[in-house]
């Protein structure tokens, strides 16, 4: 599942010293930082380093019928709005990998887990062949400079392939 290493190539192949790239059974590779551990949620993949407190998830799905990125993250964040302290950083429409996409940040209180504010950003994308993606880095606030550098790293290296 895990093979390579090398410098970017900043085309979306190169991997940047310290990175792995993973490749999923659940169909798509990506860099990720050495020591993440693949976890399952449901039918959400996680690569987290300390159990989910830092973690790029990765949601992989069929696109529901008349249902873009930009449609089906509003719909999320009508329920993500009962997050204690939440707030929209930012939410908007986007072409991702020649796909429809959007582009979700915001940040919250988590009261149960990791009691300190935290921040989440999450790309969404539909393909041609109808399946949806949805790449998430959720973080502490305070870690958010670093955490979003990985995140674009992922962004970066990000693949569909095969699944199996």
């Amino acid at each position: 599942m895990v093979e390579g290493r090398g410098n970017s190539t900043g085309d979306g192949t190169g991997v940047p010293a310290g990175y792995v790239r993973v490749h999923d059974p659940a169909g798509f590779s990506l860099a990720v930082p050495r020591g993440r551990q693949r976890q399952l949620d449901g039918n959400q993949i996680d690569y987290t380093p300390d159990g989910g407190a830092h973690r790029l998830r990765v949601g992989v799905g069929r696109a529901a019928p008349g249902v873009n990125p930009h449609m089906h993250l509003l719909q999320l964040e009508k329920s993500v709005r009962a997050l204690p302290d939440y707030t929209r950083v930012r939410l908007h429409q986007n072409t991702f990998r020649g796909g429809d996409g959007c582009l979700w940040e915001f940040t919250w209180t988590d009261s149960k887990e990791h009691p300190d504010p935290r921040r989440a950003v999450d790309q969404a994308y539909g393909t041609a062949d109808g399946r949806e993606y949805v790449l998430c880095m959720g973080a502490p606030a305070g870690d958010w400079a670093a955490s979003s550098a990985r995140f674009q790293v992922a962004l970066q290296t990000w693949r569909p392939e095969p699944a199996g």
